[in-house]
């Protein structure tokens, strides 16, 4: 049986036929997603669910035309996502609020909404808060419309795309439910407390599924299967097939740094996020870590002129890669690639540069450094320790040894890199598998 593995990511739909019987991923291909809606409140970062729908709703048909025996599509998106559907299944205002929106910031949501949940309250949701999460973007949204929350439900992109094209409501999927901040993962339930400490207790949730089932619906005059969107995330290091005692490095545009632990810890340890896996698993994380969009900006610098096309870009990569093999690590300037709002801050800086390390090669080696220095932070922000080995996955694990290489002399651990380089379609693939 083959179905369609779908990535709904910021920047590219990603897209790859899952052959079940074999468990390979074939024919994969990207394709560009719109951009975000202008001329919105000052911070906000929302998508258009027409032409969301419209790029979707191509694949799937191209695909058809291509595999008329394809039997189902699984999807993985962005999460953090909000979707507002009234009764009868249409959107607030045809938009998706994205995880980048930062209105929260710039109303005075945000303020309330930290006043609001202490942090205990905030440990039983995972840390899961933030500015663009659902539980500020929902109050924000109803501080600015007064809507009756009795009228309206929440969705994310991926499972609005799914109800919408198919014809069928479906179920949330546990990855999803906890990414949204108002999910319990301490108690598997919607969690009442955050509801009614940030004043957003009527508003219409969908059940939420450990251990999903599929669902049958139609496209055109094709009837596909179905199953619940999943976390991207977790979509990933499923596909890259991350164990318990390894330490996860997946750097890519963003990056990530993980490990699996068997229950939801009593107090908490550390600065950083529980998330719902599979297997009655859990996931340890540090989340919004620099890494492919800084690097790229800063490798866009050093290499700005003579780069103007893909093919000069590949040469300006492994150039860099090369020259900063030939440096002394320990002597380059000191680099933080804090470009933009992260977890290590929001403006970057180069200092310490002298006439012996002022080279492209020592500012990549030592923007890989700082990269690797954040993660040994994030490693030891975790509830875990002694770690077998890494465990490596995303663009820039795979494209940097500088990377790999310093990785492993920092932690002291042997480096290995995910099998298959499409993580997130491999991981939709093992989830079907699971639900078949």
């Amino acid at each position: 049986m083959r179905l369609l593995g779908i990535d709904l990511g910021g920047t590219y739909l990603k897209s790859g036929l899952l052959n079940l019987q074999d468990g390979s991923v074939e024919a994969v291909r990207r394709v560009r997603m719109p951009g975000f809606v202008s001329g919105g409140p000052a911070g906000s970062r929302v998508l258009k669910l027409s032409d969301i729908l419209q790029v979707v709703r191509a694949e799937i048909l191209q695909r058809l035309e291509a595999e008329p025996d394809m039997a189902g599509v699984c999807i993985a998106s962005q999460m953090h996502s909000t979707v507002l559907v009234n009764k009868d299944g249409q959107p607030w205002q045809g938009e998706c609020i994205t995880w980048q929106d930062e209105r929260a910031l710039h109303d005075g949501t945000w303020e309330l909404v930290s006043a609001a949940c202490d942090a205990n309250l905030r440990w039983t949701v995972g840390n899961e808060l933030k500015p663009g999460y659902p539980v500020a973007t929902i109050v924000s949204w109803v501080r600015s419309h007064a809507p009756d929350l009795t009228r309206w439900r929440l969705t994310n992109i991926a499972d609005y795309v799914l109800e919408t094209l198919l014809g069928i409501q479906m179920p949330m999927h546990v990855t999803q439910a906890a990414a949204t901040g108002l999910w319990s993962g301490q108690n598997q339930r919607w969690s009442d407390d955050v509801l009614n400490a940030i004043g957003i207790a009527g508003i219409g949730l969908p059940s939420v599924v450990l251990r999903p089932s599929w669902s049958k619906g139609k496209i055109g005059d094709h009837s596909l299967r179905a199953l619940p969107s999943i976390g991207d995330q977790q979509a990933s290091l499923l596909g890259a097939e991350l164990q318990p005692a390894e330490l996860s490095l997946n750097v890519a545009t963003g990056s990530q740094v993980s490990a699996l632990i068997p229950k939801w810890p009593l107090a908490q340890s550390g600065s950083f996020q529980l998330r719902p896996y599979f297997d009655d698993h859990f996931l340890a994380t540090v989340t919004h870590l620099p890494a492919g969009r800084a690097l790229t900006r800063l490798a866009s610098m050093l290499c700005e002129v003579g780069t103007h096309n893909a093919d000069s870009w590949d040469i300006a990569w492994s150039t860099l890669e090369a020259l900063a093999t030939k440096v002394d690590p320990e002597a380059g300037p000191a680099v933080d690639l804090s470009l933009y709002p992260c977890r290590t801050g929001g403006k970057g800086w180069i200092t310490g540069l002298t006439e012996e390390n002022c080279s492209a090669g020592h500012v990549y080696r030592s923007a890989i450094r700082s990269m690797v220095s954040n993660y040994l932070q994030a490693a030891n922000d975790l509830p875990i320790r002694g770690f077998r080995r890494i465990r490596g996955s995303g663009g820039v694990s795979a494209k940097s040894g500088v990377f790999r290489n310093d990785v492993m002399e920092a932690f002291a651990l042997p480096y290995v890199m995910a099998e298959h380089r499409e993580e997130s379609l491999m991981g939709l693939l093992r989830y079907a598998s699971a639900c078949a």
